[in-house]
């Protein structure tokens, strides 16, 4: 699983979908590409692959700031789904 996090984003926060299935398609547990946007800026500050199971993980987010997470169907024949407001908690 790849990972990716911006440089400047320096945080002890963390942001994961750790029960299986998180991350789902018609109902059922899929992998997605994960990338978390800061929710002030839009910028994206990390990005990850879920596993076939739906869960993910992403870590070193500031958790004083907000966010906005979209999963994107790797097949592209489902629309992104996006939580918003999402606030890490320190791990």
């Amino acid at each position: 699983m790849n990972r990716w996090r911006a440089s400047d984003t320096n945080g002890a926060g963390r942001i994961a979908g750790e029960a299986p299935g998180i991350v789902t398609i018609d109902g059922a547990p899929a992998a997605a590409m994960v990338r978390v946007h800061d929710r002030a800026s839009g910028q994206v500050v990390a990005a990850t692959q879920s596993s076939a199971d739906g869960t993910y993980e992403l870590t070193g987010l500031n958790s004083s700031r907000q966010y906005y997470v979209v999963a994107l169907d790797l097949a592209a024949e489902h629309n992104a789904a996006i939580a918003d407001g999402i606030t890490p908690v320190e791990s």
